[in-house]
This record gives structure tokens, C-alpha cells and sequence, in this order.
């Protein structure tokens, strides 16, 4: 969903290499992680348990690349 601008809403964050939590939301976030004994990756808690609980954002264009990472425009 189109927020404004380049911001979108994302029930799919992937490829957090390079991403931004709000102050606020960042003990929440650690203390999910807690909660559910998660020791993955940050991308894959978000899409597994978290999305229902923050909102996610991205930017499009995207304004990191990754090295070696051959993604779609």
C-alpha cells in the first residue's frame, strides 16, 4: 500500500541489510524476539512474527544495494 512518496507499506520486509527501526519500537522488537526464543535472522522474524504487530515500511527505489546481490529494479 502507497503511503507517500517512495514510503510503501510492507507485510514482506526482506533483505534487511540495511534498514531502520524508530527508537520506540526497537525495545519491542527485542523484547518479540525474547518472547519467542527467535535466533534468526531479522528479515525472517519480521515476516514471521512481527508484521502483525508494527508497521513495516519501504523505500522504492531501494536506496542500499548489497554487494553480489543481483535483484530487479
Amino acid at each position: 500500500r502507497h503511503i507517500k512518496g517512495e514510503i510503501y507499506e510492507d507485510a514482506r520486509p526482506q533483505c534487511t541489510h540495511a534498514y531502520c527501526v524508530r527508537k520506540k519500537a526497537l525495545l519491542s522488537l527485542c523484547e518479540l524476539a525474547d518472547q519467542i526464543g527467535v535466533r534468526e535472522p531479522v528479515d525472517t522474524m519480521l515476516v514471521r512474527h512481527a508484521t502483525s504487530r508494527f508497521h513495516v515500511y519501504t523505500v522504492l527505489p531501494r536506496i542500499a544495494d548489497q554487494y553480489d546481490a543481483i535483484l530487479p529494479e
